[in-house]
């Protein structure tokens, strides 16, 4: 498993398809082979060293498999039962936290995806940019929102295995005009506020790993707090993500989401789009955000 992640995230190689086709091969193809062509839709569990593999990128009758499904990922295989109900209406509203310019940790390239989300959503948008994006407001603009509504963070995240409590995003602190050195905004405080009008949330930071591998069919720390906070859909990185094309993903996902279609065919519209570029094809550039719900 860890040398396939590793393999996936090496975009000038191929050296992921020998991987990725043995571990299909032993674990997709028996499941899948007798499938109705009807299906279109997988969800899984993620289990050990698995959590570090997104499931789209494993081959099935020389495709991947997100070009035949969408995919999504669920915290337990006890909630697999409540996954067959209608997703509730996209939100069509939101708040975004981009790019809060800490001098050794800016993303710029946010700002990007920033500006589309105002194209899309106008004045439903509650936009903090730079400096604004802190823990304060970013609570104050989650208890202000009245209706369902999506949280867009591009910030960078730190994830502690051995404290997941204190896995959390790095948000601006500071006034205006003093030195901006950050603060994170972990899982504690996060579980402190009342989440239940956030239908999704998107996280495009770099390097963001929200699972632990040790911890088998199950999720903690930040993944954990958002979705048991209210929650109902998360769309994080496993691994460190290309900025260029993850701001061509999100633009073409954000698209899907506004036109009304479910997260996961959203996502997977996205992916297919990359997939289909000469530039970008490679799974590196479009499977490291991997979507985890809990079924409502």
């Amino acid at each position: 498993m860890r040398n396939l992640q590793a393999a996936l995230m090496n975009p000038d190689e191929g050296f992921y398809e020998v991987s990725s086709r043995r571990l299909s091969d032993e674990l997709i193809a028996p499941l899948l082979s007798g499938l109705d062509s009807k299906v279109n839709s997988l969800i899984y569990s993620t289990d050990s060293n698995f959590a570090d593999i997104p499931l789209g990128v494993l081959p099935f009758k020389n495709r991947f498999l997100v070009q035949r499904f969408s995919i999504t990922r669920i915290p337990s295989l006890k909630l697999l039962k409540l996954a067959d109900e209608p997703h509730l209406k996209n939100a069509m509203s939101g708040i975004s936290c981009v790019d809060p310019e800490i001098p050794s940790a800016r993303l710029v390239f946010q700002r990007e995806t920033n500006r589309e989300l105002k194209k899309l959503y106008g004045d439903k948008l509650n936009s903090l940019e730079g400096q604004a994006c802190s823990a304060s407001k970013l609570e104050q603009a989650i208890r202000e929102a009245k209706t369902p509504s999506f949280l867009h963070v591009g910030a960078h995240g730190v994830f502690y295995s051995t404290e997941s409590m204190s896995s959390g995003l790095l948000l601006a602190k500071g006034q205006k005009g003093e030195l901006n050195r950050g603060e994170v905004w972990d899982a504690r405080a996060i579980g402190a506020i009342d989440m239940s009008s956030i239908d999704l949330v998107t996280i495009a930071s770099r390097g963001a790993a929200l699972t632990d591998k040790s911890l088998r069919r199950d999720l903690f720390g930040l993944m954990r707090t958002l979705l048991f906070g209210g929650v109902n859909s998360v769309l994080a990185p496993i691994w460190g993500v290309h900025e260029v094309s993850t701001s061509k993903l999100l633009k073409s996902f954000y698209q899907h989401y506004r036109e009304g279609l479910p997260i996961k065919d959203a996502l997977q519209k996205a992916q297919l789009k990359l997939i289909n570029s000469a530039q970008y094809s490679h799974p590196f550039y479009w499977s490291g955000l991997v979507l985890t719900e809990v079924p409502q």
